[in-house]
Parts: structure tokens; sequence; C-alpha cells
């Protein structure tokens, strides 16, 4: 009987060792998944208002640094894909009331970065958009000043999504 339970207590151990690995494997893939389906959205938007496929990727790059393109990331006090604070986060909030959303609302913080907080964002990113790592630069130095701004990081994050969505 004893050596029975011995394997049969062990069988049961790499059962549960194995549900808790695809548990924790699932929620992963999923999130991934769901940064993908973000980004797209996110693509599809911005393309939609006449952004370049380099412009929009490089905005793609500058919000996977500062937000994994979540809207409702948070870092101290920042909050959203910019990681907006102060003066700017609290025009976010406002922006979301008037529509009749949630800050945290991803189509949101979209329209107000360009139609709100950045006039003439789309202009000026179409005489800085040369290459993807052009536009990502000039994107992070004039829209987001970052306070590190992990530029290599950022111009690999916006190649990424160019080649993945252009």
């Amino acid at each position: 009987k004893k050596p029975f339970r011995k394997v049969l207590t062990f069988a049961l151990a790499a059962v549960m060792a194995a549900s808790v690995a695809g548990s924790i494997a699932q929620p992963a893939q999923a999130a991934s998944r769901s940064k993908t389906a973000r980004a797209r959205t996110a693509w599809n938007f911005l393309r939609s208002q006449g952004f370049s496929k380099k412009a929009t990727a490089g905005i793609l790059g500058n919000m996977d640094q500062e937000s994994g393109i979540s809207a409702t990331s948070r870092s101290g006090s920042c909050y959203g894909l910019i990681q907006w604070t102060g003066s700017r986060k609290s025009a976010l909030k406002r922006y979301a009331r008037k529509q009749g959303t949630g800050t945290g609302n991803l189509k949101t913080q979209l329209k107000f970065m360009v139609y709100k907080d950045c006039s003439g964002l789309k202009r000026r990113m179409a005489r800085n958009d040369s290459s993807v790592a052009q536009a990502t630069r000039y994107f992070e130095v004039t829209y987001e000043r970052a306070g590190i701004p992990a530029m290599s990081r950022r111009i690999s994050k916006a190649n990424y999504w160019y080649k993945k969505f252009a």
C-alpha cells in the first residue's frame, strides 16, 4: 500500500504542477494576444487619421515602451498609453468626462493625443518620418519627453510593430 501511495502522491503532485504551469502560461499568452489587439486598434486609428506607417510605428514603439500599449497602465503618478502626468493627465481626465468614456479607454486616449493634447502632431510627424527610427525619436523628443528615453528599446519596439502591421 505504501509504495502505491507514494506513486499516487507523486503523480498527483506532477498533475497539479502541470496544471499550475498551464494556468500561468495561459494568461501570459492571452496578455500577448491582447497587446497585439490593442496595438492593431491603435495602428488602425492612427492610420485612419492620416499618419504614415513609419510615424504610426514610431508612436507605437513609444507607447509600448511606456505602457505596453495599455490604456490602464500605471507607474507612480503616471497613467495610460503615454504615461501622462500632471496637467496633461488632468486634461485627459477632463476630455474623457466630456466624451462620456472612462479615462482608461484606449480610443479615448488615442483621440485625446491626436485631437487635444498635441495639435499639429500629424503634420509634424509627416516631416520627420523618413525612417521608423527617426519617427520614433521625433515622437519621444517632441511629445513623449520621457525621463529616461531608452531610445534603442523604443526603436526596436517600433520596428517590431512596423514589420507586424505595415
